[in-house]
C-alpha cells in the first residue's frame, strides 16, 4: 500500500517552503528541522549582525557538513572496534573446549 503524500508549509528566516511527507513522522521530522533551522539562523545573526542571509546559510551548511564528516569519522571508529571485539569473541568461543 504506497502512503499518501501530505503537503505541508514549513516557515524558514521568513519564507514559506512548501514540502511532502509520506508519514506523520515525516512531516514532524521537517517541521523539527525547521525549527533547528531557524534557531542555527537566530543565532549565527545574533552573533553576526547585518550578515547576508547567503553568508548565514553557508556557515550553517558548512557548520552541519562538518559536523557530520566528524560523526561518520566516529562512526568508522567504532565499527572497527566492534568488529574488532566480534573478531576476539569468535576466537574465544572457537577455542572454548
Amino acid at each position: 500500500m504506497e502512503s499518501e503524500k501530505r503537503k505541508i508549509n514549513v516557515k524558514i528566516a521568513d519564507r514559506e517552503y512548501a514540502f511532502s511527507a509520506v508519514s506523520p513522522e515525516q512531516e514532524e521530522m521537517i517541521r523539527r528541522a525547521a525549527d533547528i533551522l531557524n534557531r542555527r539562523i537566530s543565532n549565527v545573526l545574533s552573533q553576526n549582525p547585518g550578515t547576508n542571509m547567503q553568508k548565514v546559510l553557508t556557515i550553517i551548511a558548512l557548520n552541519e557538513i562538518n559536523s557530520g564528516l566528524r560523526q561518520q569519522a566516529q562512526l568508522s571508529g567504532i565499527r572497527q572496534e566492534a568488529d574488532g571485539l566480534k573478531a576476539q569473541l569468535e576466537t574465544y568461543l572457537d577455542n572454548i573446549d
